[in-house]
């Protein structure tokens, strides 16, 4: 099977059907599979994902209490591809704070599609579906010294993401017979999952940058928890309170900009760091330039290595800099061409989480 075709499968048609498990009864289990070492299992139920196709349907889920010579079977539910057919896939359950070790040979590779999960509904039985919002794609292989490439990003990505996918392979096919799921577990036990807004589909450029920064707590809807609003115009209060959250809102001082109660603590950093001056006010509209400017500063003013080659850019306006390092960081590579950057260009709600999740998780 195309690499390609099962991406486009999960990012159009997937649906992930999880009982909600309890804690394993006797602490941790110790599971290899696959290539992946990991411990800490949360689920004490198991479904026989070795059922044929034509046995395989939700009638079919199975709540057997794990005997120990299931070692390899804790597995909590099943997949199914775009056409509806049996995957395959073993699906674990795992604590959050899980020790995932890999065991490649040298010259072998692993690929990771990591998710978000939202919770979409419950199916005709009862069993709560998930639909994957996908997040990125990570290869990860075994040197001339059995060291792992790119080990590092799969590891600092796993605090963001709660449903992986795995299989050993190349670019364009995979070993099914290799393939497992992942999916992390919160305090309770239950699937972890970040809440679904009505106005985000899933395929839309901003569904992971939404749903990681709910995940960061940068963000929890627009007027309602089940809305985001990405096509409204984001004010400069905004997207400086984004910055605020995503910087562990540290403390401040009062500030002589006096703003709406929910801004408050923002302005007050955002002051504190020079960002913004006295005159401030709450409801601008932010543009580009001036989100770029603020995402810059609130990492500090990095220097960047050359200027940017944007025809609307001047190199003596006070946002040049920023821009330069927004293009190096791969937070923007402009806007209607390579060429232009658009500065004067009013952002959006998903426009600004997209900055700001560029920008944060490369």
């Amino acid at each position: 099977m195309k690499k390609k075709l099962f991406s486009l499968a999960l990012a159009l048609a997937l649906c992930l059907g999880l009982a909600v498990p309890a804690f394993a009864a006797g602490g941790t289990v110790s599971v290899t599979d696959a290539g992946i070492s990991f411990d800490a299992i949360s689920t004490d139920r198991y479904d026989d994902m070795k059922s044929s196709t034509e046995k395989w349907n939700q009638e079919h889920h199975r709540n057997d209490p794990v005997e120990p010579e299931d070692e390899f079977q804790y597995a909590v539910g099943y997949i199914t591809n775009s056409e509806g057919g049996f995957s395959g896939f073993w699906t674990y359950l795992v604590n959050e704070d899980v020790k995932l070790d890999f065991h490649l040979k040298k010259g072998e590779k692993f690929s990771i599609d990591a998710y978000y999960l939202t919770e979409s509904g419950k199916s005709s039985d009862g069993v709560t579906t998930y639909t994957p919002i996908s997040i990125a794609n990570y290869w990860i292989s075994a040197n001339e010294d059995g060291e792992l490439v790119g080990k590092e990003l799969i590891e600092e990505f796993f605090p963001g993401a709660n449903y992986l996918v795995c299989w050993r392979g190349t670019a364009d096919e995979f070993d099914p017979d290799s393939a497992i799921n992942i999916v992390f577990a919160d305090k309770n036990g239950a699937p972890s999952t970040v809440p679904a807004f009505s106005d985000v589909a899933p395929t839309a450029f901003y569904a992971a940058p939404v749903a990681w920064a709910v995940h960061k707590g940068i963000t929890n809807g627009y007027g309602s928890n089940d809305k985001f609003a990405p096509s409204i115009d984001c004010t400069e209060a905004q997207i400086l309170t984004f910055l605020y959250r995503a910087a562990g809102k540290p403390s401040t001082t009062k500030s002589p900009v006096s703003v709406a109660v929910s801004y408050q603590d923002a302005i007050n950093w955002a002051y504190e760091k020079g960002m913004i001056d006295g005159d401030f006010k709450e409801n601008t509209p932010c543009t580009r330039a001036t989100a770029v400017n603020y995402i810059w500063q609130a990492f500090d003013k990095p220097k960047a290595e050359k200027a940017s080659s944007f025809t609307d850019v001047d190199k003596g306006t006070d946002y040049a800099e920023a821009v330069s390092w927004a293009v190096e960081k791969g937070v923007t590579n402009g806007y209607g061409g390579n060429e232009t950057f658009a500065p004067d260009r009013v952002c959006n709600r998903g426009e600004i989480v997209t900055f700001l999740y560029r920008a944060y998780k490369k």
